[in-house]
């Protein structure tokens, strides 16, 4: 299931003072779970839907959204999850590569490498140069150091 975005149904619904019985069957073909479900934001309101509920609520289907400040928030919020999930994936891959060619670095040094990608073009030959730049540094400094 994809995540639904927030929206304005309760809202606009108690205004009217209908209850979600009534709602649904306004807009017919649904059960009051189901517009629960879709007022929660549980199910995901699509296109199709988002019409029968203006129709219903008497608006535009765009006042069955939020705000743009939220929606523009909730957008960027989701935007910045993935970056974190692919960040925390993308260590995971070098960590490995790194391991695999025997050298071991810590997880304050590989947070190093990964903000190197993301400050930059990721996953181009860029990118590739600074990342073993950063490598040869940090060996050269352990080396240094175990001197």
């Amino acid at each position: 299931m994809e995540d639904a975005l927030p929206n304005r149904i309760r809202e606009l619904r108690t205004a009217q003072q209908l209850s979600q019985e009534a709602l649904a069957n306004r807009v017919g073909t649904l059960s009051k779970m189901q517009v629960s479900n879709i007022e929660r934001g549980i199910t995901q309101l699509t296109h199709f839907w988002m019409r029968r509920f203006a129709t219903a609520l008497q608006c535009y289907p765009s006042d069955l959204l939020p705000d743009e400040d939220v929606r523009i928030r909730e957008i960027e919020e989701r935007l910045l999850a993935e970056i974190i999930k692919e960040l925390f994936q993308w260590k995971s891959d070098r960590r490995k590569e790194l391991t695999e060619r025997g050298i071991i670095i810590s997880p304050h040094e590989l947070g190093m490498l990964a903000a190197h990608t993301y400050t930059g073009a990721t996953r181009d030959t860029e990118s590739a140069r600074m990342i073993q730049a950063d490598i040869d540094k940090i060996l050269s400094f352990r080396m240094k150091a175990a001197s």
